[in-house]
């Protein structure tokens, strides 16, 4: 499927569009689950019917409980579609959504091999290789990703095709092989030794170093880089605009083309692949950065104390420059012109 706001295509069952962050189309709600009729000889207000006596009372009162018993666990497993798909308990219904969840890299296997072309030598996989080795967690702390010497999720890399970028900024097409099947997964990295490294599968799933990501990264409103749409969408609601290109915010220097925008807040929120790469407060904001209380209203004097920068930055004079400072944790701070906004970001230029 398509995203209806940029055109992006976007993988099947996606709730967010990886490139601008717009919402897919509404699935449709599962209907209510059926409710049992009730029990032969056993009345609505509890008497038993002449012809039942005792025995149709208990077979009642046995069905109750297992209403009961159907509206606490049993209910997971209805909402979560899985009866109705022959016999399951309740085990093997969580052990089932577990593998419909934990990973990524097979998931791509329908979708087979595509068109590539330049095939890295063997010394610039091995370098390539090495900057992305470890383990990759989700949002939910899941390890979904392990990158081994040779192998990802113990498949066998057969080679990576067409990257573009360099060093720990890059990406590329990995070609996989596993039990005779070969496919192809798009994998792309920022890499800078932090809190902030992060690794893309498809396009659509950000995955991270560590199973807390965010615990010492700057934050507004409990917003930080990194955070997957719902996950802000937690924190900040709905927003009341998804930006693009005929419906673009100026700031200064700089033009806002994609993300969520919170005019009332004066708070936008740029995603790229998936995750947060951007926090963008607005002239006027009342929100802060919450770890250094500064906001556009702030002295860039302010700024260098508060983050113990080396320098204080100066604002660009015209759209062609830029100001910025880096604050950890592969962070940085852009400054606009006459501060028409900050922009936190995971990008250092």
């Amino acid at each position: 499927m398509f995203c209806e706001k940029c055109g992006t295509k976007m993988p099947e069952g996606s709730r967010f569009c990886p490139e601008c962050g717009a919402p897919a189309a509404t699935a449709a709600q599962p209907a209510q689950p059926p409710v049992p009729p009730p029990a032969a000889g056993f009345s609505p207000q509890g008497s038993a019917q002449p012809d039942g006596g005792s025995k149709n009372l208990a077979l009642g009162i046995g069905i109750a409980a297992l209403v009961l018993l159907l509206a606490g666990g049993g209910f997971a497993a209805w909402h979560f579609g899985w009866l109705g798909k022959g016999d399951i308990t309740m085990e093997a219904a969580a052990k089932q959504e577990a593998e419909e969840v934990a990973d990524p890299i097979r998931a791509s296997i329908p979708m087979g091999t595509g068109n590539v072309n330049r095939k890295l030598d063997e010394k610039l996989t091995e370098k390539f290789l090495r900057i992305i080795q470890g383990d990759w967690y989700d949002s939910k702390g899941r390890k979904l990703v392990t990158v081994g010497d040779t192998q990802i999720n113990d498949c066998k890399i057969e080679g990576i095709y067409d990257l573009a970028g360099g060093g720990g900024l890059a990406g590329g097409t990995f070609r996989l092989q596993e039990n005779g099947q070969e496919w192809d997964v798009r994998l792309d990295w920022n890499i800078s030794k932090s809190d902030l490294d992060s690794l893309s599968v498809n396009g659509n799933q950000t995955l991270h170093r560590t199973a807390d990501a965010a615990a010492d990264l700057e934050t507004v409103s409990g917003v930080c880089l990194g955070m997957t749409p719902e996950q802000v969408e937690q924190k900040l609601g709905k927003p009341s605009s998804n930006l693009g290109k005929d419906n673009a915010v100026t700031a200064g220097d700089y033009t806002f083309s994609k993300g969520w925008y919170y005019p009332d807040k004066g708070l936008i929120i740029v995603f790229g692949n998936g995750s947060v790469e951007g926090i963008a407060l607005l002239k006027g904001s009342k929100l802060r950065f919450e770890k250094s209380g500064l906001n556009c209203q702030s002295s860039l004097e302010e700024y260098a104390k508060a983050y113990g920068l080396q320098r204080t930055p100066q604002l660009p004079k015209n759209r062609y420059m830029s100001s910025q400072a880096s604050i950890g944790n592969g962070q940085t701070l852009y400054f606009g012109m006459d501060m028409e906004y900050v922009l936190l970001s995971i990008y250092a230029t």
